[in-house]
């Protein structure tokens, strides 16, 4: 396809990625549309923020319901799989020095988070309760002898992929990765803008989530672990309330119009 570079796998295997890549950018798109809504339903009517697990089962109690989550678990099992190329084989060639390495391990923690959001929506489709295994498997790997230092590191590859996305977004970095020469006018400006706004939200919200996760690390403990919900609902208690609760959410959604505008127009380096 058009949109596709070449930089490391054969032409055979690079097709399906790049496949994957763009189901899983959509997916990932409607996911974050439809979290952002809920979190701003939650501060202008008040109640607890929404979180990805919280998305899909709403999307699970739309008509069709059923095959929509089968739909969503191929396409974040389609993500997690162009995460964890990325992460293997190093596709935005970041290198192999500590900011390189701790962007790969980033990619793999993000590959195995949408496996299990993959997961959850099929245990929905499939009729079981669809509870978060997070903390199950969280508790596995804390009982092990490296367990600890593993969470640690993923809580700081968190916090340094959110401070990532501040920089991409200030610097405008995101615009290297889409084809805007394929975009009208108005296309350009809505998702530059979404791009923006989106990368932003979640460099306020990321880091949360890791020194959360740094927090279970030391503690050897899951308990203090937040996903994107328990950061947004962080942000609600603080001195900024349901106004910066709000805003947040509203990057979010941006980014969910970024995500499905990926799909279409990202440049795919596999």
């Amino acid at each position: 396809m058009a949109n596709v570079t070449y930089n490391g796998l054969s032409g055979s295997h690079a097709g399906w990625v790049e496949k994957a890549a763009r189901a899983g950018y959509f997916t990932k798109g409607v996911l974050y549309l439809t979290l952002g809504g809920l979190s701003v339903m939650a501060a202008w009517m008040g109640g607890k923020a929404s979180g990805s697990e919280e998305a899909v089962r709403t999307i699970g109690e739309q008509p069709f319901g059923q095959a929509l989550l089968v739909l969503v678990g191929i396409g974040l099992f389609g993500y997690a799989a162009w995460k964890a190329v990325q992460a293997a084989v190093d596709t935005e060639g970041h290198g192999s020095d500590a900011s390189g390495i701790m962007r790969r391990i980033g990619y793999a923690a993000s590959s195995l988070i949408h496996v299990g959001l993959g997961i959850t929506a099929v245990q929905l489709a499939l009729g079981s309760a669809g509870s978060s295994g997070r903390k199950s498997w969280l508790s596995e790997l804390l009982a092990t002898d490296f367990g600890p230092i593993l969470v640690i590191v993923a809580g700081l590859a968190v916090i340094a992929a959110g401070l990532a996305q501040i920089r991409e977004a200030y610097q405008e970095r995101y615009r290297d990765d889409l084809n805007f020469g394929r975009m009208s006018a108005s296309e350009r400006k809505a998702i530059d803008t979404s791009a923006k706004v989106g990368l932003y939200a979640r460099g306020v919200v990321f880091p949360i989530m890791g020194v959360y996760l740094i927090k279970s690390g030391m503690s050897e403990s899951p308990s203090y672990t937040k996903g994107v919900g328990g950061a947004l609902d962080e942000i609600a208690s603080s001195p900024v309330g349901p106004l910066g609760l709000g805003i947040v959410a509203l990057g979010l959604a941006a980014y969910g119009v970024y995500m499905v505008a990926s799909a279409k127009y990202r440049q795919v380096k596999v």
